[in-house]
């Protein structure tokens, strides 16, 4: 299904009282180069750009993001909030914004956001500026179908660079969260198929944050998470589907031996002499390079060896780590497609 995102960048302002910046039309801009393409250069987003946009226009294009019919919607923004003491309203501050009309409000934004769904699945909001983080602390009470008040209602995601009180961080006029934020998008947020999710996101800007600088707020109401963007990974969820044939149960033992490795005779004399009459077979290097690449991502670690190969040439094995045996429930489960039970149906080596 298609997806859309908004991406804003303010670096003028005309009122004295928001200061110009540098570095938010260029961060929105790579924010909207990554939302746009999948690390394999395939379309991802249809992605608009606004550049120092009026209160107007802002509000106009906002509104009309939350009022399309799509799976997955992303807003971003960079620049300039402000908390308004007397409305105890949040807001992002426009590129012509002023005292009393300073330019969205985040109670609006929030309306938009969660009266979106059931047309769109995900609403995803990312605001990188300071006070970002009273979206959704309390200023906009929605009532959700039951009755209860809901600020963050179901398919709403909210992600931002500080708390309701703090400033945004910036070292040499550039957002810190924006930069930890590409660097997610890049892949360091990404799981073991690639896939790039808000919470991995936010886990990523979390872990990378000191205590002492802002702290990242996070909200969601979500019955699941949506991939934001894939990169390039070793592994395919072809691959994880043969997870049960090669572990039927969590703390199954997998055995290694020299017809694994397509090792010349002189190698196996020198250092192997007892495994002379054991032939390589290419359908057992297959199944091996595929438990490298497990050992790689961390699935899969060798027993009694230090590396794989040495498993396998000393005729030892390999078991799972705690995360492959999280991966081998999500395979059992269908997770990544029919899983693969039975070890002959897995495909040999090229």
């Amino acid at each position: 299904m298609p997806k859309s995102a908004l991406v804003i960048g303010i670096d003028q302002y005309e009122s004295p009282r928001a200061p110009n910046l540098s570095g938010c039309i260029d961060d929105a801009n790579r924010i909207a180069q990554r939302l746009h393409w999948h690390g394999n250069h395939s379309l991802n987003f249809e992605t608009e750009t606004l550049s120092n946009p009026t209160r107007l226009t802002m509000q106009k294009k906002i509104k009309q993001l939350f009022s399309k019919d799509l799976e997955t919607v992303v807003l971003y923004f960079s620049g300039h909030g402000t908390i308004d003491e007397t409305a105890n309203r949040g807001f992002l501050i426009s590129a012509d914004g002023e005292e009393g009309a300073w330019g969205v409000g985040l109670s609006d934004i929030l309306m938009w956001a969660n009266e979106a769904y059931p047309r769109i699945s995900n609403s995803v909001i990312i605001l990188d500026c300071c006070y970002s983080g009273d979206m959704g602390a309390g200023a906009y009470d929605n009532v959700s179908n039951d009755g209860d008040l809901a600020h963050v209602r179901t398919g709403v995601t909210i992600m931002t660079a500080s708390k309701r009180n703090e400033e945004a961080f910036i070292v040499d006029g550039r957002s810190v969260f924006t930069k930890i934020l590409l660097q997610g998008l890049d892949g360091e947020a990404a799981d073991v198929v690639g896939s790039i999710t808000s919470a991995s996101l936010y886990a990523h800007v979390d872990r990378s944050l000191l205590n002492s600088q802002q702290r990242p707020v996070y909200k969601a109401n979500v019955q699941r998470f949506s991939t934001i963007r894939t990169v390039h990974s070793a592994l395919s969820e072809a691959d994880l589907r043969a997870l049960p044939a090669l572990f039927p149960d969590d703390d199954q033992y997998y055995e290694l031996d020299p017809s694994c490795e397509p090792l010349t005779v002189a190698d196996r004399a020198d250092r192997y002499e007892a495994t002379l009459s054991i032939a390589f077979k290419k359908d057992n290097q297959a199944r091996y390079r595929l438990l490298q690449r497990f050992n790689r991502e961390g699935l899969v670690v060798p027993v009694g060896a230090e590396h794989m190969w040495e498993a396998a040439v000393d005729s030892k094995g390999c078991r799972l780590t705690q995360r492959g045996m999280h991966y081998l429930y999500l395979a059992k489960i269908g997770r990544f497609g029919q899983p693969i039970t039975d070890i002959s149906d897995m495909q040999a080596a090229p």
